[in-house]
């Protein structure tokens, strides 16, 4: 049976499957020289045509040529076994799209999320590269939405490399998806520039905004969304006008235009409060004995600061803001290139682009190419100064010492205080520490829920501490959790314990993996070559043998002598299988599987050994449902 993902791609050690594309697959895997989380995508072996192999170098090369935090940045690029692959940043996280499937994004974040992937896109056509695919599923982010990256440039036009290596044929390669592509991208016209990535620009904003696409009529933002200040409109409008010379030039004229709108929003929210601020610091300027004085005036006035100072902090503050609930378990990120699917549009009632008055154009001189664009830190907001900390316990013992608050945390459910505590002594304490820490991280996450921080934490423990105390521990829970995700993830898990089994052979965790291993090669239905057969056999087969021989009386080998014994009956391997009932007997002298019955059955009716029956039933316990029948063969065999 074909195994789900290769072991290793390049000097790469390769953890699973991330994702499929039209292009290729994704693999989440190790660069083991700097104990790195990668992903490798690598051509799919069907597209082995030289415009194929072409279009995926040049994608590669694409965002290799980029340097930039809001773009996914490539690694690496090689050949495995005349296949083509190139290895990029992981990113932790999920995509845009799927976080809108959860939930609604605010103003705020909508807005936020717009401005990274402009910073993105403007990287980009500085570099003379056209992504033409931009949709919320090539948009890579953070939970919080803090981190924005673009990804999947499969399809992306790159002057430069076009002027030296040649232009490819258009056809599939101007495709992109549906409803997201610029009309003149969707007519397959050859010649489509960095304004059809403006397009799609607008169509990203007006869904973060109203949760629908402009397909057909559809209705302005502010007329969907009762939050959406109607100044956002045009702004929308001129991104998704019809034709590229009526939309914004470049990217550079986006940021301008949304940068500008914030500050008049600001403007405005200041002036409509300005009245209220100036009465309400009338109030607090009373004296302290005139306030106490008067409590209901004091009520009055603290909760009309705290209603202005919330409206401001809304309006004022441009990092997205998390999610006010907590959000469900993060999946994998996809970075292979999405399937393409389908969604309905705007309602029928609304209007057609054409028919509403786009913005004025302004005259616009060609905008001289600035230096390379850095994404624009937000200010934080001022806050009273807190209480100085403890001083921090320094050497071994005060890292324990640390250690142990965090768990403390972590029990008394101050889940989030406690992971940041641990973040903190993983990178700056000593070896031993940190990796106890790594593995309090990992509980944390999976006693809430998250698998893939969980198995994220595990692997950078297997990464960074391979010798550590532990190590066995966490490569078995590794396992598990691969486990617990399905029947997708069984070759990945299996990998994970045999791993476990070769690289720590005396630990306490082997058995109960060859346990699972076998278990899961049940369910697989593998088989493999048996050395010590010389035949073909179900792998579960050996993945017992070698638990029953290794440790013979450890808890998991009763159920393992057992199976192991079964399966040897039901390929008729009669010896083996009494011997495997006798060693099960032995070891288990009250097991309730009834070994010495059994063996005692095979022995005398398949191998005619009437000594061997004699002894196996003579051994057979008074608590078997099958005693009374042992001493009836016992005395026949004797007489």
């Amino acid at each position: 049976m074909a195994t789900e993902h290769p072991k290793r791609i390049g000097d790469y050690d390769v953890l699973g499957k991330l994702g499929k594309g039209g292009m290729g697959s994704v693999y989440k895997a190790v660069q083991p020289s700097l104990n790195r989380i990668v992903a490798i995508k690598v051509l799919a072996e069907s597209l082995d045509d030289e415009t194929s192999v072409e279009r995926f170098r040049r994608e590669a090369k694409a965002v290799a040529l980029l340097n930039h935090p809001n773009v996914v940045q490539v690694i690496d690029m090689s050949d495995a076994e005349g296949n083509p692959y190139f290895v990029m940043e992981y990113v932790k996280g999920t995509s845009l799209d799927a976080i809108m499937q959860r939930r609604r994004l605010s103003l705020t974040e909508a807005v936020g999320v717009f401005k990274e992937v402009c910073k993105g896109l403007q990287a980009a056509h500085r570099q003379n590269i056209v992504h033409r695919d931009l949709n919320p599923r090539n948009v890579l982010v953070s939970e919080d939405l803090s981190v924005v990256k673009l990804a999947d440039f499969g399809i992306s036009r790159v002057e430069a490399i076009s002027r030296t290596e040649g232009t490819l044929t258009t056809g599939t390669l101007t495709m992109g998806t549906l409803h997201y592509m610029a009309p003149e991208q969707a007519r397959g016209m050859a010649e489509v520039d960095h304004r059809a990535d403006i397009y799609s620009l607008g169509v990203l904003l007006y869904e973060m905004l109203t949760g629908r696409i402009p397909v057909g009529r559809f209705n302005l933002p502010s007329q969907l969304e009762e939050g959406v200040p109607p100044e956002l409109d045009p702004l929308v409008l001129r991104c998704l006008s019809a034709e590229p010379g009526d939309r914004y030039p470049t990217v550079d004229r986006v940021l301008e235009a949304v940068t500008k709108l914030e500050d008049q929003l600001r403007m405005s929210f200041a002036q409509d409060f300005k009245g209220l601020s100036r009465s309400t610091s009338k109030l607090f300027s009373r004296s302290t004995s005139t306030v106490r004085g008067k409590p209901l005036m004091w009520a009055i006035g603290a909760a009309a600061a705290i209603a202005i100072g919330g409206v401001l902090f809304f309006v004022l503050r441009q990092s997205p803001a998390p999610a006010q609930s907590a959000p469900p378990e993060v999946g994998e990120v996809v970075l292979a290139e999405a399937v393409e699917r389908f969604r309905p549009g705007g309602s029928e009632e609304g209007v057609a682009v054409a028919d509403i008055a786009p913005p004025e154009l302004e005259e616009e001189a060609p905008a001289p190419t600035p230096a390379s664009a850095r994404p624009v830190q937000p200010v934080e907001t001022a806050q009273a100064p807190a209480a100085a900390p403890p001083p921090a316990t320094t050497g071994s013992a005060g890292e324990r010492a640390d250690l142990e608050a965090a768990v403390r945390k972590a029990e008394a459910g101050l889940a989030e205080q406690a992971k940041a505590d641990l973040t903190g002594l993983i990178e700056s304490a000593s070896k031993p520490v940190a990796a106890e820490a790594l593995l309090e991280l990992a509980d944390i996450h999976e006693q809430a829920g998250q698998t893939s921080e969980a198995m994220a934490s595990l692997i950078e423990f297997g990464a960074k501490f391979p010798d550590a105390k532990g190590a066995a521990e966490a490569q078995f829970r590794l396992g598990k959790l691969l486990r617990s995700l399905g029947k997708s993830r069984h070759e990945a898990a299996r990998d994970a314990f045999t791993q476990l089994v070769s690289g720590y052979p005396s630990s306490e965790y082997v058995p109960a993996a060859l346990a699972h291993r076998a278990a899961i090669e049940n369910e697989m239905k593998l088989t493999v070559q048996d050395s010590v057969l010389g035949r073909s056999v179900p792998a579960s087969l050996v993945s017992l043998r070698m638990l029953v021989e290794r440790f013979p009386t450890d808890r998991a080998a009763e159920n393992a002598g057992w199976e192991l014994a079964e399966g040897y009956r039901d390929l008729n391997l009669h010896a083996e299988a009494a011997a495997a009932y006798q060693r099960l007997g032995q070891s288990f002298p009250r097991t309730r599987h009834d070994a010495w019955w059994h063996a005692g059955q095979l022995l005398e009716d398949k191998l005619s050994d009437d000594a061997g029956a004699l002894a196996a039933y003579q051994k057979v316990p008074e608590s078997s449902r099958n005693h009374g029948k042992a001493q009836r063969r016992v005395r026949k065999l004797s007489g």
